[in-house]
């Protein structure tokens, strides 16, 4: 049995102090078919295997709340595989930042190199949807009720 690349793994565990949405959602760029001008939206298929499910992706960039991240973990790039744009829920009053969660979330290992030429371990993320915390929830419904 081959070892999978991709992960599945729960958002809690992934992000147990939360993450917040500090971008807009835009399609993530194909960036073998696309060229100058031509721009050509990334689909989900592997392209060493070509298995996926060609459902478009989309990106988000995120922040993870948790204080003991580094530096270099704390804003990352997420993936989204989805059929239509994912919409951000609403920011919550006063803040630049939209707290989500993420629903199908995987991770996949890879050694990334820094500047020094080091290797570190970090974690490519992809989803298949997002949604709004149980805060970010309750405050819509309160403000829809008022």
């Amino acid at each position: 049995m081959a070892m999978p690349r991709r992960f599945p793994v729960e958002f809690g565990t992934a992000f147990p102090r939360g993450l917040y949405a500090i971008s807009e959602v835009e399609p993530a760029r194909d960036w073998d078919e696309s060229s100058g001008e031509k721009f050509v939206q990334a689909r989900d298929v592997d392209k060493r295997s070509g298995e996926g499910t060609g459902m478009p992706v989309w990106t988000v960039e995120v922040m993870d709340a948790d204080p003991e991240a580094s530096r270099s973990q704390k804003s990352l790039t997420v993936r989204i595989v989805a059929e239509s744009e994912p919409r951000l829920p609403a920011p919550l009053d006063g803040s630049p930042f939209v707290p989500i969660e993420l629903d199908g979330l995987t991770a996949a290992p890879y050694v990334a190199t820094g500047a020094s030429g080091r290797g570190r371990l970090a974690w490519s993320y992809r989803a298949t949807a997002i949604k709004p915390t149980r805060a970010t929830a309750k405050a819509a419904a309160t403000k829809d009720a008022a």
